[in-house]
Order: C-alpha cells, then sequence, then structure tokens
C-alpha cells in the first residue's frame, strides 16, 4: 500500500519542475533522432544501390581476396597439422609409466570432483528442506527487519545467527555519509590551500 504526502517547498519544487522540463526536452530529442535514423536507412539503401554494382576494378580485387583466403586456409591446415606432429613426437618422448600416472591423476581428479559435487547437491537439498522449517518457527522470534546468517548446531541445540537488514543499511549509509563528509573536507582543504593564480 502507497501514501502520498504534501509537502510546501517551493525550492525542490522548482527542481522537479526544471528536471521534467529536461526530460521533455530529451524525449524531443529522441524523436528526432529516431527520424534522423529512419531517413540515414533510406539513403544507406539508395547507396547499396551503387556499392552493389560490381566494376571489372571491383571483381579483381574481389578475386584477389579469396585468392589469399584460400592460401591462408591452406597454410592455417598445414600448420595445424605441424602442431599436431610436433605435440605426438614430444607425447611418445614421455615414458608409458609417467604417461599412465598422468591420465590415472586426472581421472581420479575427475572422480573427486564428481563426487564433491553430488555432496554439494545433497547438501542443497538439505538447505531446501532448512529453509522453510526455519522460516516456520523464526517469526516469533524476529523482529521486521531481521534474517538469519547461519545456523549451527552446538551441545545439540541450535545456533542461529541473526542480522539486521536495516542496521546493515544503517552502516553502509553512514559509511558512506563519512566517505563524502572526507572527501568534501579534503576537497576543500585543496581548494584553500591552493595559492590563488
Amino acid at each position: 500500500m502507497t501514501r502520498t504526502i504534501q509537502i510546501d517547498n517551493p525550492k525542490i519544487a522548482t527542481m522537479v519542475k526544471e528536471k521534467d522540463e529536461l526530460v521533455k526536452s530529451g524525449i524531443a530529442i529522441s524523436k528526432d533522432i529516431e527520424k534522423l535514423e529512419i531517413k540515414i536507412e533510406k539513403q544507406n539503401n539508395i547507396e547499396r544501390e551503387f556499392t552493389n554494382k560490381v566494376t571489372p576494378e571491383i571483381q579483381k580485387l574481389i578475386d584477389e581476396g579469396d585468392a589469399l583466403e584460400k592460401e591462408l586456409q591452406e597454410r592455417m591446415t598445414v600448420m595445424e597439422k605441424l602442431g599436431d606432429e610436433i605435440m605426438n613426437q614430444k607425447l611418445a618422448l614421455i615414458p608409458k609409466e609417467h604417461l599412465d600416472m598422468h591420465y590415472k591423476l586426472r581421472a581420479d581428479k575427475e572422480k573427486l570432483e564428481r563426487d564433491r559435487n553430488k555432496i554439494g547437491l545433497k547438501i542443497q537439498k538439505y538447505k531446501d528442506k532448512l529453509v522453510p522449517a526455519l522460516r516456520k518457527i523464526l517469526p516469533d522470534l524476529l523482529t521486521e527487519y531481521e534474517d538469519t546468517e547461519t545456523v549451527q548446531v552446538k551441545n545439540g541445540k541450535l545456533s542461529i545467527t541473526i542480522f539486521s537488514h536495516l542496521e546493515e543499511w544503517k552502516e553502509k549509509f553512514n559509511n558512506r555519509k563519512v566517505k563524502a563528509v572526507t572527501q568534501a573536507s579534503s576537497e576543500l582543504k585543496e581548494t584553500v590551500s591552493e595559492p590563488s593564480k
């Protein structure tokens, strides 16, 4: 539910009116830009009629470009084959027992990662059950702006750490305010300490 209040403040009212005028002028400029974009696209279409024509000189450049592209592609294929051959020869230098150990270690790591991911999924399932259960028992214990941070079991009992969104917001607001005052103060000091030119 929203509510409306009336405040008599001519200074703020003037600023709001000025802002609204700027918004209107910005919208008008945006409409002018849209009209120009339509004209530009029409002009582009007219220009395409000229640029889509292929003269013998243009066709010669296109053919040269196609030939270079084909040559580059052939060279890239050769380079890839060379790279593969280099890698195969390097692998051939490694004794089999070292390669086997490497592949075994990789396989072991992948298995452990899968096991860890399975545990992570189980943990998430528990969290999905715990959150609604905690919401049932906590409403009477929390104020309007409080929420749970951590839940642990200590000596067989739930130990719930609670934080306040309001207090967190106040702290951030005060930090920004202190930072702004400090910055303004240092800027004022710089302005005052600068010699007149």
